[in-house]
């Protein structure tokens, strides 16, 4: 354990930090060892799956012909919570794009 511990700190100060902290939880009348275990809500194939489908629904909302693009593209990306008349650069693969917005809407 002690070997994750950078070399320019003082082992026994950080022991002695640490029984502090310690003392204070069980002062306050909390056990900072009990083990609580909780209700599962969501398994991680659920949570994969959702994510998988609002990035396809973001995508499928892309219609380049009513001047509308998808937030999963890097320019929809970089455009979130952007505001008109702000400049953004976009990282594309063939280099980077400068871009004004315009208008919103």
């Amino acid at each position: 354990m002690d070997d994750f511990i950078p070399e320019d700190i003082d082992i026994n100060e950080l022991r002695q930090i640490r029984r502090e902290k310690l003392a204070q939880l069980r002062e306050s009348g909390r056990d900072p060892f009990l083990v609580e275990s909780f209700d599962v809500s969501h398994k991680s194939q659920d949570i994969v799956s959702a994510f998988e489908a609002a990035e396809e629904a973001g995508t499928a909302e892309a219609d380049p012909i009513n001047k509308k693009i998808s937030n999963v593209s890097p320019v929809g990306a970089a455009l979130i919570d952007k505001k008109v008349k702000e400049k953004v650069d976009v990282k594309l693969p063939d280099g980077t794009a400068k871009y004004e917005i315009l208008s919103i809407g």
